[in-house]
């Protein structure tokens, strides 16, 4: 329950963990990225995590050590001991047991929220304990206690709890005798000598955070909602430059949710995706960036707490796929780091998990991730990929290029690339995927993972089809019919946009070959398009989807009454699983069609000056810790890691295999996601095996094609001229 409270909680608030952050002005020199007034300094990190724990709040005292207050769930050797606060003595490194759970509270009850102090009696946790009597979350009885290492007491603060209901997600020590409590839209302010109600304050939940400082205690967001004088705890004016300061750091926090600060003395803290920063004397004073591998560029979010230990070490609680954890960032003593430039088109979340995996395995070399489309309305992808070439050609660019979208053949036949060394051993991998890339028995790119093509229908109607025109005309022969009952997607999905990018990827081959138009292919191709409309109430292209690749569509698991069949890529595990589940179940059936897409594809600039952290990037990329690490956005190429990934190690699988539960809506069933069976697993890799049809996807020639077709579909042009139109453009793209 708690963690499912949690989840609502971190919506709630709007923890925006996995958006992209803003780009300001200036170079950070040590990470590569952009940022505004950052510090010279390198900064290095480590995890110092507790277990598996849930972070509540952080404190460090005078002598520099650190407490941790966290939700008593650990796992593992501590389990039965439910210890809330942690010390460490040496920056993290280890961690001692210091205070415990109230006695006779039963496993029923779970922590809420909580805060560390050193008052007079050394150190005080408060904390908020909830047992939900129904299982649901809708009745409930929440306690609050204050622990020190010799007492443990309980406060009357039911009249605390009638206000804020049982969406209790904050606690912060306001002085020595008042605490704040918050819920969804309002906190309220509680007298712990005189166990009463104080003050409530209502606030937009979306932003919200808490500061308490040493004369005034903020309720901010992207401006201060309200400051309150600590002792009096009346409003009061806040200082102008902590006013911009506030606003600044909202800002550098990509404007989507209020960073994490805390009070250190007089000086205020803030951390965002790029840099720590202070405030005192008035000023905003920057002091370490921050490394990518912190939380991947993702806006920071104030429920999580931080604080600065020794030696201007800083300590800041991140929630992101692996849950919670504890990040050490401090000063880099050596700052004439190795910089390796890694280059893709458009923003690669994989890439970015990888670059963190590699960064914490190598923490002698800095990572420069450079996004092409970075700026997406300055610059076409033609114009981007000019400017790459240009750079490669001039002997300059990246160190490591990432070649989705990108023609590899073409950077090989211009001598761009130096040749993959890869250490097979046999069966490790899919081969027949990793020597996508081979030219002359040579290796010049590598993916180090892929997609497969899959479709979805009604049982006894999905086609095993192995040609794109049978499977083009199984298309126009079926698409009529009445679909299958269901679940309603919840997502914009254009279901012809899908089918027509579908067929673009099985039959460009027949399109381009060996740098040659065959026009009649592409007559053939826009023909069945437009067949496909007349029969469709979607007859048109999404701009959404004719920009880019057929990514955004994804896998269709849920049905309505117009769509009756389900054509897209299976990304990830979950996409397999969830078809898997649906075809055992005898709701659907699936097929693949003997075809993949290479993804994450790594090469290496023939002219870097960096060959041996290139190299050593393109080996990790293969490596375990990359393969088995769950990617959200591709299957691993190595065949152990496919397999144990199906079978839901390393992922949060229940005793009877379930993998995940969607929730669909008020009043409609769940749909629940199993791990295939052992048998299923192997059938599956057994075909995959022996596929061996890829789909090099380049950018630049699909939109030329797509740009034609919707002009055909709209009417402003024949068939005939949209034709040759698209066949003019693609010879004068192939010969540059």
């Amino acid at each position: 329950m708690r963690k499912m409270i949690l989840s609502i909680v971190m919506m709630i608030i709007g923890l925006c963990m996995f958006g992209g952050c803003s780009k300001s002005d200036q170079d950070d020199p040590s990470s590569g990225r952009k940022a505004s007034d950052i510090c010279e300094k390198g900064t290095i990190t480590s995890n110092v995590s507790i277990e598996d724990a849930y972070y509540y709040d952080i404190l460090a005292d005078d002598s520099g050590d650190i407490y941790a207050l966290t939700d008593s769930s650990i796992e593992g050797d501590y389990e039965d001991e439910c210890v809330m606060v942690w010390k460490s003595s040496d920056q993290g490194n280890t961690w001692e047991k210091l205070l415990y759970r109230p006695e006779g509270l039963t496993d029923a009850y779970e922590s809420q929220a909580g805060a560390l102090r050193i008052g007079e009696q050394g150190l005080e946790a408060y904390v908020v304990f909830t047992e939900y009597l129904d299982g649901a979350g809708d009745e409930s009885v929440s306690r609050l206690f204050r622990i020190t290492e010799k007492t443990c007491d309980e406060l009357e603060a039911g009249a605390v709890f009638e206000m804020i209901g049982n969406l209790m997600w904050n606690l912060n020590i306001v002085n020595d005798h008042v605490i704040s409590l918050a819920s969804g839209e309002q906190c309220v302010l509680y007298d712990t000598d005189k166990q009463e109600v104080l003050k409530s304050l209502t606030y937009d939940p979306y932003t919200v955070g808490f500061l308490p400082m040493q004369e005034q205690f903020l309720v901010y967001g992207q401006e201060i909602v309200y400051c309150l004088n600590v002792e009096s705890l009346e409003e009061e004016e806040a200082e102008e430059g902590l006013k911009k300061f506030v606003s600044d750091m909202f800002k550098e926090n990509d404007s989507s949710v209020m960073p994490p600060m805390y009070t250190d003395n007089d000086t205020v803290v803030c951390a965002v995706a790029e840099a720590v920063y202070e405030y005192r004397d008035g000023e905003k004073k920057e002091v370490l960036s921050v490394p990518y591998t912190v939380n991947g560029e993702n806006p920071l979010n104030g429920i999580m707490p931080m604080c600065r230990g020794k030696d201007n070490t800083y300590f800041v609680s991140v929630f992101g796929d692996k849950g919670t954890e504890l990040k050490r960032i401090k000063p880099d003593d050596n700052v004439e780091k190795e910089t390796l430039k890694i280059y893709t088109l458009t923003e690669n979340q994989d890439i970015m998990q990888i670059v963190m995996l590699f960064q914490q395995e190598h923490p002698e070399i800095n990572v420069d991730i450079q996004v092409g489309m970075e700026d997406e309305a300055a610059l076409t992808r033609t114009d981007v990929i000019k400017q790459l070439n240009t750079e490669l050609l001039a002997g300059e660019g990246p160190d490591v290029i990432i070649m989705d979208g990108l023609s590899v053949e073409q950077y090989v036949e211009k001598d761009l690339l130096l040749p993959i060394e890869l250490e097979q051993t046999e069966d490790k991998y899919f081969e027949n995927i990793i020597d996508t890339y081979q030219f002359e028995d040579t290796p010049y790119a590598v993916p180090t993972g892929f997609w497969l093509y899959t479709l979805q229908g009604p049982t006894n109607l999905t086609p095993a089809t192995n040609s794109s025109e049978d499977l083009c005309q199984w298309i126009l022969s079926n698409s009529g019919k009445a679909g299958l009952d269901g679940y309603e997607y919840s997502y914009r999905y254009n279901t012809y946009s899908q089918y027509a990018q579908f067929i673009y990827d099985t039959y460009s081959d027949h399109i381009i070959s060996d740098g040659v138009v065959d026009t009649k292919a592409l007559e053939k191709y826009m023909t069945i398009c437009s067949q496909l409309a007349e029969i469709s109430s979607q007859g048109r292209l999404d701009e959404e989807y004719v920009t880019s690749s057929i990514l955004p569509g994804i896998i269709e698991i849920h049905y309505n009454e117009k769509v009756e069949i389900s054509m897209g890529i299976a990304l990830n595990v979950t996409d397999l699983a969830a078809l898997i589940t649906e075809q055992k179940n005898g709701n659907s059936e699936y097929s693949l069609y003997p075809m993949y897409q290479p993804c994450n594809i790594v090469s290496i600039n023939a002219n870097t000056g960096h060959e041996e952290a290139a190299r050593e990037f393109v080996k990790f990329s293969l490596g375990d810790s990359v393969q088995k690490s769950n990617l959200n956005y591709c299957l691993p190429v190595d065949r152990d890691a496919f397999c144990s990934t199906l079978k839901g190690e390393g992922m949060p699988v229940d005793s009877d295999g379930l993998l995940m539960e969607i929730t669909l809506g008020e009043g409609e069933e769940s749909f629940l996601i199993y791990c295939p069976a052992e048998e299923e697993i192997y059938s599956l890799e057994k075909v995959i095996k022996e596929i061996d049809k890829a789909f090099m996807d380049d950018v630049i020639l699909r939109k030329i094609i797509m740009d034609e077709l919707e002009s055909y579909l709209s009417g402003s042009v024949t068939l005939e001229d949209a034709v040759s139109s698209a066949g003019n453009k693609i010879k004068l793209y192939l010969g540059e």
